[in-house]
């Protein structure tokens, strides 16, 4: 089997912009696609949400929260991820 290719941690993070996409390129074909539905799905919410105009309750506020934990997560993850892959540690 062959080792895998090195990986560019800074390229990881910029297509972590969009949750799952740094997974994919680093080789994580589940996380990146359950990281992908999760905020594609996160990001429906949101927007229904605004434009819905729904009372009672900060539902949106929480959605906004955990999209933005799930975010970050994502970008250090992809970040980290092709580092190692990078140093060749994998």
């Amino acid at each position: 089997m062959s080792a895998p290719a090195k990986k560019d941690p800074r390229l990881a993070g910029i297509l972590s912009i969009l949750p799952g996409l740094g997974q994919l390129y680093n080789g994580d074909t589940w996380k990146g696609v359950g990281l992908l539905v999760l905020g594609i799905a996160l990001l429906y919410f949101i927007v229904t949400a605004a434009t819905a105009k729904r009372g009672g309750g900060d539902l949106e506020g929480i959605e906004i929260a955990f999209f933005i934990l799930v975010w970050i997560v994502n970008e250090y993850d992809a970040y980290t991820t092709a580092k190692t892959i990078a140093e060749g540690a994998t």
